[in-house]
């Protein structure tokens, strides 16, 4: 059979504020009805920091992914998704594909991209174009705490030191080395503590002086409002401790305290002795993959 050249071809391009009803509208029919993509697209197509992109299938943008460079040389890809009207014609390899090509060309360091652990296809196509699976993360959920917990904010000028206890703890370390930039991973950076004291609804805080240290956001929704932790840095021996008090934080505040970590026997052990039980749900296979030529 000859090739048929008036069938519609899937080109991958920047995206463009004319995208937006394709977009917001398939969106509709992910995660039902509850996708986070609509909440965050004008942000991400005005960020200087992001690079998004768009399948184009014919008229109609029927896809998209966004490159986040989180730091020098840290960079994320999120937003992954496909129109499911246009399932099944490869639009996602298409997309990944192009994404990634793109970084190798312009980008540096490493890229990092979070995965649903039943999403198989993406763990294949990941692997094929270059990506290495790093580890597997789940959240883990536990209930506000009602105690005295002792944290205090970390001054802009106390960042060096800050970021030196954090590389330093024992407890940072065995989670995976990694700062949790709200759904965003990167190694520590001064830039990265600086950015989450500019966010107003982050917090960098010192715990009992200097012994551990905690970052934390929040998240809003019709369901409540909810506390995630970043990062939990302190002596393996003292993070039960943090923890307990991470809960005690969220008192005041917030409906629940969330961890999403690296799964760890130990780290697993820690979690349930401090009341926080794993959401089965939210479990994503961490994939990433190291520049060849500009590290």
């Amino acid at each position: 059979m000859p090739p048929d050249f008036t069938s519609p071809r899937v080109t991958v391009r920047p995206s463009l504020p004319a995208d937006t009803p394709d977009v917001l509208e398939f969106c509709k029919h992910i995660w039902g009805g509850h996708d986070y993509i609509p909440s965050v697209w004008h942000d991400w197509l005005a960020d200087p920091n992001s690079r998004l992109f768009t399948a184009q299938y014919g008229a109609h943008a029927v896809g998209i992914g966004n490159l986040y460079r989180v730091a020098d040389g840290q960079w994320w890809f999120e937003g992954f998704r496909v129109d499911p009207a246009y399932q099944d014609r490869k639009i996602g390899s298409h997309l990944q594909s192009y994404i990634t090509a793109w970084w190798l060309e312009h980008g540096s360091g490493t890229l990092r991209l979070w995965t649903n652990a039943r999403r198989v296809k993406v763990h294949h196509l990941s692997q094929r174009l270059g990506f290495l699976k790093t580890g597997e993360r789940k959240a883990h959920i536990a209930s506000p705490l009602w105690h005295t917990a002792d944290f205090t904010a970390v001054r802009a000028e106390e960042i060096p030191a800050a970021l030196e206890h954090v590389r330093q703890a024992a407890s940072f370390q065995r989670s995976g080395g990694l700062l949790d930039m709200g759904w965003r991973l990167s190694l520590p950076a001064a830039t990265c503590l600086r950015d989450l004291l500019a966010w107003p609804d982050a917090r960098l805080l010192w715990w009992r002086g200097r012994e551990g240290l905690l970052s934390t956001w929040e998240e809003a929704s019709p369901e409540g409002r909810f506390l995630w932790i970043g990062l939990a840095a302190t002596s393996l021996e003292k993070l039960p401790e943090l923890l307990r008090d991470a809960r005690a934080l969220a008192a005041a505040r917030y409906d629940s305290v969330t961890w999403n970590i690296l799964l760890d026997p130990y780290l697993a052990d820690v979690l349930r002795q401090t009341g926080f039980q794993p959401d089965e749900e939210n479990w994503n296979y961490q994939f990433e993959q190291n520049h060849p030529i500009r590290p």
